[in-house]
């Protein structure tokens, strides 16, 4: 889908980064929607509940979507580089083979070593994937010099996109492990579940992404570059780790109160905002004429590899106090918003012309 809305604009259309912030607001309404009632009857009422009404939520999602096809003219219906019939049958004989081999060797983990193997397995896998295909494409014979720089300079943006979910993303695990044990569940005498925090991002977004649509509409060619953009997006989700270390200070043998979250929370959506929607329409902008699919799904693979490390880094989060493990990740998430920063100049330079 990022793809398609990355067909909807030239590549030097102003407006393609406020598209995309648009495009954000509709995944975020369900991101908003979906914690609202899987959470609380997951919790409240039965777990079986609230993974059937997630199955029901995905189900009524491709209804819409296919309703929705007719709006998108030709947009999708035809691949960049299609497969030619000669090259049909031995790609779908090594797509077999490599996928048959992956599932079984997932079964041989699970049945006589254990899942743990197995989900290390899968992190190999998702570490392996793009420094694959990106050694692959720097190495590609008689590929165009500008396509060269612009695969460098998404590698940079690739690296700093990972670095920013792995702390970002902690909101799926140790924020929701703090909401849980270590933060009052009600505002205003307010009781609610602490699964509904997960709705707090999605609100935010929903309220700010059109002002940073406007935004960047209104500065067109005057906005900040995407190397500046990802340099601000990462700065203020180090921020938001400063706000959790007083936010953990603040417990001592007690409950924070649950305006800590709710603040972090709108430091990171506005960190969100100027980096993952800015990433996404780089990623279409960069990547290989006849490889922009497939780039884009290595680019969701930042996200994965951000997640991946930061799943190991949360096994940190019992072994050391709180506001030293959230300060941490501040503190990784900092140097690498300067050093973004301070490589923006050549890497604007290895994008040829992309902003």
């Amino acid at each position: 889908m990022s793809t398609m809305v990355g067909a909807l604009y030239k590549a030097d259309d102003p407006r393609r980064d406020a598209g995309f912030s648009i495009f954000y607001m509709g995944i975020n309404l369900g991101a908003f929607l979906a914690p609202l009632i899987v959470g609380y009857l997951g919790q409240d009422v039965d777990w079986n509940l609230g993974f059937a009404a997630a199955g029901v939520g995905m189900a009524l999602g491709i209804g819409q979507y296919v309703y929705g096809w007719r709006y998108l003219a030709e947009i999708g219906h035809h691949a960049s580089h299609p497969v030619t019939r000669k090259e049909r049958s031995p790609l779908l004989l090594r797509v077999g083979i490599g996928g048959g081999a992956i599932v079984a060797l997932l079964v041989v983990l699970v049945v006589f070593v254990g899942v743990d193997a197995a989900e290390y397995a899968i992190d190999a896998l998702i570490v392996a994937l793009p420094i694959l295909y990106f050694g692959r494409g720097l190495t590609t014979r008689g590929r165009p010099r500008v396509e060269l720089s612009r695969l460098r300079a998404l590698i940079v943006l690739f690296a700093a996109s990972a670095v920013f979910w792995l702390v970002y993303d902690q909101a799926g695990s140790t924020l929701s492990v703090f909401a849980e044990d270590d933060t009052r569940d009600s505002i205003f005498g307010i009781s609610f579940p602490a699964s509904w925090f997960q709705s707090v991002n999605p609100v935010f977004i929903l309220a700010l992404a059109p002002v940073f649509a406007w935004t960047w509409v209104k500065l067109g060619e005057r906005q900040p570059p995407t190397p500046i953009k990802f340099s601000i997006g990462l700065l203020l989700v180090a921020v938001s780790m400063g706000v959790m270390v007083l936010a953990a200070v603040s417990v001592d043998g007690g409950k924070a109160s649950a305006l800590w979250l709710v603040a972090v929370y709108f430091i990171q959506t506005c960190g969100e905002l100027a980096l993952s929607p800015v990433g996404l329409s780089a990623s279409t902008k960069l990547a290989p004429q006849a490889a922009v699919g497939t780039t884009m799904g290595i680019w969701f693979l930042s996200t994965s590899l951000g997640d991946v490390i930061g799943g190991q880094v949360a096994k940190l989060y019992d072994a050391v106090s709180l506001p030293l493990y959230f300060g941490l990740l501040g503190v990784i998430i900092a140097v690498a918003g300067i050093a973004m920063l301070a490589v923006a100049r050549p890497l604007l330079k290895l994008m040829a012309g992309v902003r």
